[in-house]
């Protein structure tokens, strides 16, 4: 048994079943794979089973309630995806099975997770714990914030929404008059500051 030439190239979860001939099919487009075996741990498989690298593993875990369904694609090739990519794959999966996806996501918490809807809208969720992935409620986090002298018109909100609207396209801004001070001291002295003269 050698396992070390098999890589996991994407894992997810659904609420249901996926069709295996279009899973199949989206599998060969995106990655080339044309022969399948499906199994339902890949780690309890390997132990006492041959590993054939010219394959494409599906393991198939099943949990008790909300997104209970876990797969995990192995194969041979090499090849690392951060994880922008593997969300952009899972918005064409999610999009052409007409599914929800929760993927992985970046952040240290555990329970944080990126739901993928059909339509290809993605959203940071929080679930209950880590092993029942029902959600327990939206978890976006800020793009970033900034300040201004005067408060922004609906006309400028609008120009800033047109400026970022290709990466985020549901963005949302908020207005507040007390949001974090990143450093006093700077903002204390800036209006006496002098620029330097060409």
């Amino acid at each position: 048994m050698d396992d070390k030439s098999m890589n996991e190239r994407i894992y997810f979860n659904t609420t249901q079943l996926l069709d295996k001939v279009l899973f199949e099919s989206f599998l060969h487009v995106h990655f080339k794979s044309n022969e399948f075996i499906w199994i339902t741990n890949f780690y309890e498989f390997i132990i006492d089973n041959e590993i054939d690298k010219h394959k494409t593993y599906i393991s198939l875990e099943t949990s008790t309630e909300g997104f209970k369904f876990h797969y995990s694609i192995f194969d041979s090739y090499n090849l690392d995806q951060p994880l922008r990519q593997r969300i952009e794959i899972l918005k064409n999966l999610a999009q052409k099975l007409s599914v929800e996806i929760l993927s992985t996501d970046d952040e240290v918490n555990p329970w944080s997770w990126v739901l993928i809807e059909p339509n290809g809208q993605t959203s940071t969720i929080q679930t209950k714990n880590e092993d029942v992935l029902v959600i327990e409620e939206f978890y976006n986090f800020p793009f970033g914030d900034f300040r201004t002298v005067d408060k922004l018109s609906q006309l400028q909100i609008e120009q800033l929404k047109a400026l970022i609207g290709n990466l985020y396209p549901e963005i949302e801004i908020d207005y507040a008059i007390d949001g974090p001070i990143i450093n006093g001291d700077f903002n204390k002295v800036k209006h006496s500051c002098k620029l330097p003269q060409n």
